[in-house]
């Protein structure tokens, strides 16, 4: 998911990008959207503060399709 992704090229100290590039190079073939909830900062502050925010989660998967991956996306609403 783009909070794995985000967390793991963090802990490598990589550029997300890079980072996707390995996982591709590895065998990756796609992203699951997950950990999105709701694409609005508001929301996600009540709902999910501990995730990314939603600028975060768009460079990730904005960061996937450069790459060659294709991705997926959730959304949950009637929450809040």
């Amino acid at each position: 998911s783009p909070l794995e992704v985000s967390q793991g090229a963090a802990t490598l100290n990589t550029p997300v990008e890079e980072y996707l590039q390995r996982l591709k190079e590895a065998g990756l073939g796609s992203l699951p959207g997950t950990a999105a909830e709701v694409l609005d900062d508001e929301v996600r502050a009540i709902i999910c503060p501990d995730k990314l925010s939603t600028q975060e989660w768009l460079d990730v998967v904005q960061a996937a399709h450069a790459v060659g991956l294709k991705t997926t996306s959730t959304l949950m609403f009637g929450h809040v």
